[in-house]
């Protein structure tokens, strides 16, 4: 039985070279078991003003995950526990077979 718990990340920008020089924060949510929600937001300063941005919809974008599934942050030994993570967004882009009926489902 697959651990359905929700999984939680707070990360900087600092930790992935696909956002540049940039200081910004990346905070977001998801549950291995859900595929049609999960939570992604990213924080950075503008003209010293505090943006928001949704970061789950980048996700989407192939371009962006081929860079994304790159980043050394994934074989970080804190990370690990967001391999689920990968390997879902993996399936999704083609870079692994989807035998997951969660990516089936979600790619409906």
């Amino acid at each position: 039985m697959q651990d359905c718990e929700w999984k939680y990340f707070n990360e900087t920008c600092d930790d992935f070279t696909v956002f540049g020089d940039d200081e910004c924060y990346i905070h977001g949510s998801y549950s291995p078991c859900m595929v049609d929600y999960w939570f992604c937001e990213i924080a950075y300063k503008r003209e010293d003003t505090l943006v928001k941005e949704d970061c789950a919809v980048y996700f989407d974008n192939p371009v962006f995950w081929e860079k994304l599934r790159q980043e050394p942050y994934w074989e970080l030994e804190r990370t690990q526990q967001y391999k689920d993570f990968y390997d879902f967004w993996d399936q999704v882009h083609g870079y692994q077979e989807k035998s997951s009926e969660k990516v089936d489902e979600f790619l409906q």
